[in-house]
């Protein structure tokens, strides 16, 4: 499948695996929205929290600052999220639903 499909230079399903901060722009954000959209965020995803907070100190200084400024009300965060696994659900006054808690 790899061979059929490209983005740019890159194909998917491949060997050659990319950091997040070589991705396009819209992808970085969109995790970036995820993490402030989803309560405890931290807490709950500890590691990926942290491969975020390493992937900003490698962007350009304004698209880090744009999504430093990121909050739960960005368009992209307006859907009902939902955190559920294992033994956890989020308590119902964490859910986002909407946009809104």
């Amino acid at each position: 499948m790899s061979r059929e499909i490209n983005f740019g230079q890159d194909r998917p399903f491949d060997s050659d695996f990319q950091p997040l901060y070589k991705r396009d722009k819209d992808y970085i954000k969109s995790w970036f929205v995820l993490s402030k959209s989803v309560p405890d965020f931290a807490d709950l995803f500890p590691e990926v929290y942290e491969y975020l907070q390493a992937t900003l100190k490698m962007l350009h200084v304004d698209f880090r600052n744009e999504l430093k400024g990121l909050t739960s009300s960005d368009p992209l965060a307006k859907s009902n999220i939902q955190i559920s696994f294992g033994n956890y659900s989020a308590p119902p006054e964490h859910k986002i639903v909407n946009g809104t808690r």
